[in-house]
Parts: C-alpha cells; structure tokens; sequence
C-alpha cells in the first residue's frame, strides 16, 4: 500500500471515528420541574419550580442509569436512578444534594407520562409527568409520605 493510500485509508478512518463519536453523544436536556401537587407535604409547596437536566438511561452514550437533577436558589438535588429508566412504578433513587451542606439520602421517583417515547439521539424535546415521594427528606405528616406531584419540559442541550 503506497503512502497515498495509507493517508487516504486514514483520513477516512479518522472521519468515521468522528462520526460515530458524535452519534453516540451524551444525551441531555434542560428544562423546568414545577410540582403541581403536594399530598401530605411537611415542607413541598404547590407551584414550587425547579430549573433540571434531564439524563435518560442508554441513550448515546450515557450510562445505564437516569437521573434528574432539581436546582432551586441555594439547594440542589440528583435523583440517581441505577440499571433502569423512570417508568409507572415508584423506583428507589440515591439523592445526592447539596445546600448548607451536602448529603445523600433516598427518595423514590416514578414516571407515569414520558414523551416521545423512545428518547433517542436525534430527540429535541423531553416532556415528563410523575410523582416525587418523600422530595428532600419531606417526612409528610399524619402518617402519610410527602408525594409531591411534578410536569417537567425540556430541550436538548
């Protein structure tokens, strides 16, 4: 093989390396959560708002985990979802926050309204519609969790 050859065999390698590496980009979208409803809520209100990223499991690149991220004045929270999307059952997530100070805690997210649906590389827009129980610790009251009740849009970034 000449050198023109090995050149030109490169510079296409080297164009299908960039291609494939842009198709398989993380998948992100920002948007706003605003909880629509607070049942049994110690410290949840109604209409409070949260800018968010959005991290679907297994799209592009991403992990096999989903994650939502609440952000408000001076506290943050990443709802970590490990092997496995947001779907109509109440799901277990890791809570890794931070205001005052930091913490880790549990919470339990599902999602009962998702479109489009699949999400996909190519996806521009992200609405969800679900259920946050027990959100930054809210220990609810009358023996009954804090289940507040969220709608979330966003655009890929």
């Amino acid at each position: 093989m000449g050198i023109a050859c090995k050149k030109t065999l490169a510079a296409i390698l080297a164009a299908v390396s960039f291609s494939g590496a842009a198709e398989a980009a993380q998948v992100r979208f920002r948007g706003t959560v605003v909880f629509t409803a607070t049942d049994h809520c110690a410290y949840q209100t109604k209409g409070s708002k949260y800018g968010s990223i959005y991290s679907p499991r297994n799209v592009g690149d991403n992990g096999a985990h989903a994650v939502v991220t609440l952000v408000y004045d001076l506290n943050a929270a990443a709802l970590d979802l490990a092997n496995a999307e947001f779907d109509s059952n109440f799901r277990k997530v890791t809570v890794t926050a931070v205001g005052d100070s930091g913490w880790t805690s549990s919470a339990q997210v599902r999602v009962t309204s998702r479109s489009p649906v699949p999400i996909t590389t190519s996806t521009r827009f992200v609405t969800l519609r679900g259920q946050i129980k027990g959100p930054w610790e809210d220990p609810g009251y009358g023996g009954l969790p804090c289940i507040a009740s969220f709608d979330a849009s966003y655009v890929r970034y």
